[in-house]
């Protein structure tokens, strides 16, 4: 592990929620992907082991020199046919596209916002019909971009067949989503992909490869295909799991499902390339905490 290591108490970010929506949160067990909404008033978790994706609704402010976090609500979302969620992505303030690893994709009309309630309640939605995608083995991680058209841009990790897929989502007529277009989009080098992440200027994709333990970066700028090599790497997780880029895009943070960490890798000038270690690596959990957690043995032995 390189960088600097930081304990839990130097990273702490205060937060207040009502003891129902904690208790709630707390029930949801195992998540293995959250998104903020565009509008950052709300947080979707995947809950893979419940079969449901939580929303929780959040206000963020700033106490001194650092972000206060108030969570007001957490409602748990179920369909027909969720098994496994693994990704979660929106596509507006309303809407969010979920992949699991059985069934296809789902698009998830959320409700309103409630304010302040006594915690999450499962609430059964009905799935958009067939929106038309293809070539997914075992979908596990996603990313979605919006173009100037109006067009999604859907990227998707596969777990089982170890492929980045490109989609393309349009509103038809109608208004109705449907998928456009579907290609392979990068191969070479990736196995189990558990996250994918765009820069916020869509310039930079990021995708997490637990099997060979690094991220891959890829310049968006430059043509990609399933030859493509990657632009960075980045290495110092054991089992990287998550990945997310800061708003400037000029750093990337990981997390390590083998310890708890999460790693932070700095950019060097206005490019990710070469091969980069964390800058720091922020332990966001004590070990007690973690092992409660821990599922997969040789986690814990890459730990030492």
């Amino acid at each position: 592990m390189g960088g600097t290591a930081m304990e839990t108490g130097d990273i702490e970010i205060a937060f207040e929620a009502p003891e129902p929506v904690r208790a709630a949160l707390q029930n949801l067990g195992r998540t293995e992907a959250v998104r903020f909404s565009p509008n950052q008033r709300r947080l979707a978790l995947a809950g893979i082991a419940r079969n449901s994706v939580a929303i929780v609704d959040i206000e963020i402010a700033q106490n001194g020199e650092r972000p206060h976090v108030t969570v007001t609500d957490v409602v748990e979302l179920t369909a027909p046919g969720l098994e496994y969620p693994h990704g979660v992505d929106f596509l507006d303030d309303d809407e969010l596209l979920v992949v699991a690893r059985r069934g296809p994709p789902a698009v998830l009309r959320l409700p309103p916002s409630a304010g302040a309630s006594d915690g999450a309640e499962a609430q059964p939605l009905d799935v958009a019909r067939d929106l038309g995608f293809e070539l997914l083995r075992g979908p596990n991680a996603l990313a979605i971009t919006t173009g100037a058209d109006g067009d999604r841009e859907v990227l998707i990790g596969h777990r089982n067949a170890n492929v980045i897929t490109r989609h393309v989502l349009r509103n038809d007529d109608s208004g109705a989503l449907t998928v456009t277009a579907n290609e392979p989009l990068l191969r070479r080098g990736i196995a189990i992909v558990d996250s994918v992440a765009l820069s916020p200027d869509d310039a930079w994709l990021a995708v997490s490869n637990s099997s060979h333990h690094n991220v891959h970066v890829y310049d968006r700028s430059a043509p990609l295909d399933e030859r493509s090599e990657p632009h960075c790497i980045l290495r110092g997780a054991s089992y990287p799991h998550g990945v997310c880029f800061s708003p400037d895009g000029r750093h990337l943070f990981v997390s390590d499902a083998a310890r708890p960490f999460v790693h932070l890798h700095t950019r060097r000038g206005d490019q990710w390339s070469g091969v980069h270690y964390p800058a720091a690596s922020l332990q966001v959990m004590d070990d007690e905490t973690f092992l409660r957690g821990r599922i997969n043995s040789r986690f814990w032995i890459m730990r030492c």
